[in-house]
């Protein structure tokens, strides 16, 4: 048997497939795996063990229009697709959305899973997904359960909790590693803000690494600048492979990061990962797949409208960047027991988040976890277990009453109006609950088993029983 995954996007998402790629090895242990990926990625395959890897030229082969990547009219991607058809492969997973990827997975005529499949289940889930685009408060699926679960709706497999390894770290001088920059400048905090937090370390003795790219050096210049202590700093900004990035994260005491591929090659070792999330960035989606890592992100009482829409404008500039750092440096120094943090926790759908100090649970999350639940009947047949989360926080009675008034009142809504009528807008302004039904709804109006379904499931919930 021969299989195929498919994983074109960045550093990031490569190192987000590796849990349902071992899942994918567990499953077919006889099975010719291959993993088709970006070229610029090279180096990294043999870091993480990939067996046959199949990289690709995504200038040769990609246009970008509309926002997003295309397959290419042309030579390249016909020599692509042909070499891909010689192998005859007996399976495809595609874990990319993009129409690249789909157009890859179903030009090569053989079973696909994943983005872009047209199997019943498949193309259901996928709309699930998507249909949390526009509601992303109320989406608690990690990316990697994401593409485990393209994998567990066909193939019964157990899964990992995590997927880390033990970290090799130095028994001396405590190190701790920042990553300043990010791909997305819209999801890093200012070089100001990380010297502050810098500051703490160097105070108590703590060694401090910078690493990235060759374009985040002026950050890197920046940060030593405003810390004054270029003696207790090494910089590792543009110098280093991937190799020895592996080697500097396994001897690292802590990781401070923002939403970066950096921050997900930590989660294989283990490593200790403080994980700063602002604009479009949003834990509950990307934090990195590690039982040892932390998250701080904004309230949605510090600003209402995170996470922000990843192709819009924020037009409350910076208020989701106004985090305390030094009040986070200071409880992972174990030098305060004041901290906004949340840190992984793990149900039998996968990763979640629970703070480390009890706060008060709020309707989104209540809603979030509603969902959470569904998910776990209707795509896994699995009962989930939400009692960890349930301890960390304290539940008002109200927010059993409004939670039951809003639905009542959505509910009512849906059987006055003509479902079929019902745009983006409407859903938005009108429903909350019952947002991501009407969006799939939107997107996939043939299905009615899936519309069925979670209606009743909402329609029958016991309110006060529900977590």
């Amino acid at each position: 048997m021969k299989i195929l995954i498919i994983q074109l996007a960045k550093f990031g998402d490569i190192i987000q497939t590796l849990p349902v790629y071992q899942e994918i090895l567990n499953s077919y242990p006889t099975a010719e795996i291959y993993f088709l990926y970006s070229e610029l990625f090279d180096d990294l395959m043999p870091v993480i063990e990939i067996k046959n890897p199949l990289s690709v030229n995504l200038d040769l082969i990609a246009e970008f229009k509309n926002n997003t990547f295309f397959l290419k009219e042309g030579q390249e991607s016909q020599r692509l697709i042909s070499s891909l058809k010689e192998k005859n492969f007996d399976l495809v997973y595609n874990f990319n959305s993009i129409p690249l990827c789909k157009s890859i997975s179903q030009s090569l005529n053989t079973i696909c899973r994943g983005f872009g499949a047209s199997d019943e289940i498949s193309l259901s889930f996928q709309t699930f997904v998507l249909s949390f685009i526009k509601t992303r408060k109320l989406n608690t699926l990690n990316l990697v359960d994401i593409f485990k679960i393209f994998h567990r709706i066909h193939k019964n497999s157990n899964s990992e909790p995590f997927f880390s390894i033990q970290s090799n770290k130095n028994q001396n001088q405590k190190k701790v590693v920042f990553q300043l920059g990010s791909r997305n400048s819209r999801r890093q905090q200012s070089c100001e803000n990380y010297a502050q937090m810098g500051k703490v370390f160097i105070e108590n003795n703590w060694e401090v690494i910078l690493t990235g790219t060759k374009p985040e050096l002026e950050q890197a210049q920046e940060f030593i600048r405003l810390l004054n202590h270029s003696d207790k700093i090494t910089n590792k900004v543009g110098e280093t492979s991937f190799s020895e990035l592996k080697s500097i994260l396994q001897k690292a005491d802590l990781l401070i990061t923002g939403d970066t591929g950096t921050m997900h090659f930590a989660g294989l070792y283990g490593v200790k990962t403080l994980v700063v999330f602002n604009g479009t960035a949003y834990p509950y989606e990307t934090l990195t797949y590690n039982s040892n890592a932390y998250a701080l992100f904004p309230n949605f009482e510090t600003c209402e409208n995170y996470p922000c829409p990843e192709n819009g404008e924020c037009h409350i500039t910076d208020k989701c960047s106004d985090l305390n750092l030094i009040k986070e440096a200071k409880y992972i120094l174990n030098l305060n027991d004041q901290t906004d943090l949340y840190k992984t926790s793990y149900d039998n759908l996968g990763q979640m988040i629970i703070p480390v100090s009890k706060t008060t649970m709020d309707l989104d999350l209540f809603i979030a976890l509603q969902w959470r639940k569904f998910t776990g009947i209707y795509y896994l047949n699995n009962k989930i277990d939400l009692s960890k989360i349930k301890t960390s926080y304290e539940i008002p009675e109200i927010l059993f009453s409004n939670f039951q008034s809003l639905l009542d009142r959505e509910l009512m809504l849906l059987d006055q109006l003509d479902i079929q009528e019902l745009d983006f807008s409407l859903i938005l302004i009108n429903f909350r609950i019952l947002a991501p039904l009407l969006m799939y709804f939107y997107m996939n109006q043939k299905d009615k088993h899936f519309i069925g379904a979670s209606l009743d499931f909402f329609k029958t919930l016991s309110v006060k029983n529900s977590l």
